[in-house]
């Protein structure tokens, strides 16, 4: 009987020691929830010139990027619609040329990234393995 006893004793007691050193809380702590925030845009820079004549802008970024030719950008003006420009080959230093495809861009407009969705796959297909841009001077050594 007294054996039965403490056996109960320590059974009711053993969540209250549990509790204070932090071990129950890990075991019953809510699973967190899945981030479903939409992607942000990334800000590149803002329009430094614009061409109207051969659609073209020239944009100022606000650090050394290398974006590979025929990305999308958006223009966001403080007032006004935006414009859609793709990215050209030609890159120097802190500029990129862009192509205006739709939209007026003025000068001043900042140029962002918007985000990327990649195409859905058709049914019963495998979709693509995701490929991100190589920096200019390509891969890195290898390490030995």
């Amino acid at each position: 009987m007294n054996r039965r006893l403490r056996i109960i004793s320590l059974c009711l007691s053993l969540p209250f020691f549990l509790g204070g050193c932090g071990l129950v809380g890990k075991w019953f702590r809510p699973k967190p929830k899945p981030d479903h925030t939409p992607p942000h845009d990334l800000f590149i820079g803002s329009v430094e010139s614009v061409n109207p004549e051969q659609h073209f802008v020239l944009i100022r970024t606000v650090m050394r990027t290398t974006l590979p030719a025929g990305s999308k950008l958006e223009t966001r003006p403080t007032s006004g619609s935006k414009a859609r420009l793709t990215i050209t080959p030609e890159q120097k230093l802190n500029f990129l040329a862009a192509d205006i495809t739709e939209g007026f861009p003025q000068v001043g407009d900042a140029v962002v990234l918007p985000p990327q969705f990649p195409a859905a796959p058709a049914p019963g297909t495998a979709a693509p393995p995701l490929q991100l841009p190589l920096p200019a001077g390509g891969l890195p050594p290898p390490i030995h």
